[in-house]
């Protein structure tokens, strides 16, 4: 009697074990930027429920903190996870599909803070609504924010639309639908939480305990570059596509061996984003170029 209750238990903890994982490989998109790591899930979620499975994974919902962070994000959403504009169309949202970041405003509307593991507390670093709503927003000691319109120099959102939009997705359109009128892809606008989308987990560290599916490691030198760099990865087909700060693509090609050479030395000093991806992993690296 006691051996067949023991496995039943043991039948019971190893299916709870399976069906409790909120990700799984195929589900996950991971890559590396700036010394931390990141999972992109696809896997459609309310912002509360984005957040457990963030934590169980041992990390975050991300917190954006510069426009460099920003752009190897929606980088790796758009040409890493591959994620079309139109996996879900949000009609609260402009009928456009989002993924959820780590901010909100759920304790005290127009006090947005970072609080990717809904703690309740965070940094703050906006208060207000933008010119679609109250038109009373600003950044708190001018903290990074991509709220909607940031591109036009005229802050939309948020807007609190219907009195229950209290927590952040980062755009894969302009919307409304069609339009750019309340931003573009890759701003983000204020979403009601119980909105199910895919999500942005971020890591501490570049290893961490349940992290069991690693970016790819790959290095550039020399960086700083006059222009030649050479790319070692430990794979031996992959995409590079390099980036400037304006998330424009100056390069992008199909490498198959473990390291590839590239000539940006027709391209002016500054900042770049490098971004090795094999479609299930990346790494990104920034570049600067001074000749």
């Amino acid at each position: 009697m006691k051996t067949a209750l023991l496995s039943i238990m043991l039948i019971f903890l190893i299916t709870h074990n399976i069906f409790s994982q909120c990700a799984d490989e195929n589900t996950l998109y991971s890559f590396t930027f700036d010394g931390k790591s990141y999972e992109i899930v696809l896997k459609a979620m309310t912002w509360a429920d984005a957040v457990d499975c963030s934590v169980e994974r041992g990390g975050y919902l991300t917190i954006i903190n510069s426009s460099e962070e920003q752009n190897a994000l929606f980088d790796a959403i758009v040409n890493g996870a591959k994620i079309p504009w139109n996996y879900t169309q949000l009609l609260t949202g402009g009928g456009i599909g989002y993924v959820w970041i780590g901010a909100t405003d759920q304790n005290e509307e127009g006090k947005w803070i970072w609080d990717g593991k809904n703690e309740g507390m965070g940094i703050q670093f906006w208060s207000g609504e933008g010119t679609s709503g109250k038109g009373d927003g600003n950044a708190v000691d001018n903290a990074y924010h991509n709220w909607g319109g940031k591109s036009t120099g005229t802050i939309k959102e948020p807007d609190n639309y219907g009195g229950s939009q209290h927590y952040a997705g980062l755009a894969l359109a302009g919307w409304p639908l069609g339009t750019t009128m309340l931003g573009i892809s890759g701003e983000w606008n204020d979403l009601s939480g119980s909105s199910q989308l895919y999500f942005i987990i971020e890591f501490d560290e570049t290893s961490h305990i349940n992290h069991e599916f690693d970016a790819i490691y790959a290095k550039i030198h020399p960086n700083p570059s006059m222009g030649a760099i050479a790319i070692s990865t430990d794979i031996s087909s992959y995409q590079v596509r390099v980036m400037n700060l304006n998330g424009q693509t100056i390069y992008s090609r199909n490498h198959n061996t473990s390291t590839a050479n590239i000539d940006l030395k027709g391209f002016p000093n500054g900042v770049y984003l490098v971004h090795i991806s094999d479609g299930k992993r990346g790494s990104i690296i920034k570049l600067i170029l001074d000749k």
